[in-house]
């Protein structure tokens, strides 16, 4: 997921928070994943970009990402339910 030229705007942040919510281990490697592991990617990467949307980003504690109107993301860590 960290391959910007197969999926743009999944970072370190979201890729861990979509594979949480797809019940993936992290230290699998993308060849070992089995059909229903990928199934269970999809709609975490939908709901999980959907909520940074939302939320418009996220901030981590060193502040560095701000918003077009300079203020914090608002996305909650595990913020998003499957």
């Amino acid at each position: 997921m960290l391959d910007q030229s197969a999926v743009a705007g999944i970072g370190n942040l979201y890729a861990a928070e979509i594979l949480f919510l797809a019940g993936v281990d992290p230290r699998t490697r993308c060849d070992r994943l089995t059909k229903p592991q990928w199934e269970r990617i999809h709609p975490a990467i939908m709901l999980v970009l959907q909520d940074a949307i939302n939320h418009e980003g996220s901030t981590l504690s060193d502040g560095t990402y701000r918003n077009a109107p300079e203020r914090s993301g608002q996305l909650p860590k595990h913020a998003s339910r499957l």
